[in-house]
């Protein structure tokens, strides 16, 4: 492995730092022989029970084990990464926790994060709402998903030619959200999991109440606004200087942006309002 120690930033990850204690100089001990006598406690630290805790049977004295890390190593890559996670370690653990949900800016990586995951499931719901290339389409949703849907009379073809204002659109979205789910606990019986991406997570288009991923696994990429716009603006073929489509694309993102801050300020909320409610 070639290593550019050259560089700032590599450097900076290969440094070692030790931070000793204020007024600690070299060659001295700060401090009196440890482990102290029975009787140097001070009468404070006897009221507190030093022995019992000395002892390892204090339940309140602190860990300071390395946390383990989880076994698939996309979500290692996850928790290492800055972006905004939720109930990350419990994906996979049981049928109910058999889904992944991705969500962020268009262009902010959703795919090629979803695609990391080699052995699951994959839905990408834009191929499900945007209209589009039919082989394309085909290429990238998930059959055994289609299947699913299939048996059980979800009608999620027509999500794409029913119109914003028709009732029976979202009567069809409601059901496939509830499918994903559904679908997922199905795959758990088989050892698989599931992954499901897209800004439909986030905005008004799948589960209108976000509360519903309060328990849920959930990733929101944490990807620069300018650089997610880059990237969308590039896969989709069009240019910087189509001034008109540049500027629609501006439109959406400033109301995505606004929409995940809200998903993810709603987790915020409930964990100040679960805090008082402890404390009292």
């Amino acid at each position: 492995m070639n290593i550019n120690y050259y560089n700032p930033y590599v450097r900076e990850e290969l440094m070692l730092y030790h931070h000793g204690v204020l007024g600690q100089r070299w060659g001295k001990q700060n401090g009196p022989p440890y482990p102290l006598a029975a009787g140097a406690h001070s009468a404070s630290e006897k009221k507190a029970g030093w022995k019992k805790s000395l002892a390892g049977g204090d339940s309140s004295a602190k860990s300071h084990s390395i946390p383990l890390l989880n076994k698939d190593p996309v979500i290692n890559e996850i928790k290492n990464s800055k972006h905004y996670t939720r109930n990350l370690d419990d994906f996979g653990k049981d049928a109910d926790h058999n889904v992944l949900f991705i969500t962020g800016l268009s262009g902010s990586g959703k795919s090629t994060l979803t695609q990391k995951f080699k052995n699951d499931n994959k839905i990408h719901l834009d191929y499900y709402f945007e209209k589009g290339d039919p082989k394309e389409d085909a290429k990238y949703q998930d059959r055994e998903f289609n299947d699913f849907m299939d048996k059980n009379g979800i009608e999620f073809r027509k999500i794409k030619s029913l119109k914003n204002s028709d009732p029976n659109k979202w009567k069809i979205v409601d059901q496939m959200g509830d499918a994903i789910v559904d679908f997922s606990k199905q795959q758990f019986k088989k050892g698989k999991k599931v992954v499901a991406e897209g800004v439909e997570l986030a905005n008004e288009a799948m589960y209108p109440d976000k509360h519903f991923f309060d328990k849920k696994s959930l990733v929101v990429l944490e990807t620069p606004a300018m650089l997610s716009l880059k990237r969308g603006l590039e896969r989709d073929g069009i240019s910087p200087f189509d001034v008109a489509c540049v500027a629609e694309r501006i439109k959406y993102q400033r109301n995505w942006k606004k929409q995940l801050k809200d998903l993810k300020n709603l987790d915020k909320a409930e964990r100040k309002m679960n805090k008082l409610l402890k404390s009292k």
